[in-house]
């Protein structure tokens, strides 16, 4: 009996012809492991491929290639004091010291 391709995650991926367990992506070419379910499948899309991944239904959609809306984020809090900016770089500063952390552990936003 042939297998019934009914998930919509089946336009993103193929069978890997050599390994009947493995299946293909056609966005990035990654191996992913399938046995009878196409979660690992929509899983990839969902965290690799957003854009085609319909978070909706949980399938993927020619319509979730659209580019989507997202909100800017408002920050409602006031600025920091000048004092206050020195205090928390003296203690980011004490806590890599102390701690003997990598300086990367604070880096970024």
């Amino acid at each position: 009996m042939a297998s019934k391709k009914s998930s919509k995650v089946w336009e993103y991926f193929e069978k890997v012809k050599d390994d009947p367990k493995k299946v293909k992506c056609k966005l990035c070419q990654q191996l992913l492991s399938y046995h009878t379910t196409t979660i690992n499948m929509a899983y990839h899309l969902k965290r690799l491929h957003p854009q085609f991944h319909d978070d909706s239904s949980g399938s993927t959609s020619a319509s979730a290639a659209a580019p989507r809306l997202t909100q800017k984020k408002i920050d409602l809090r006031p600025p920091l004091s000048e004092k206050r900016k020195k205090e928390i770089t003296e203690k980011i500063a004490e806590f890599v010291a102390l701690d003997m952390r990598p300086v990367r552990i604070v880096e970024g936003e």
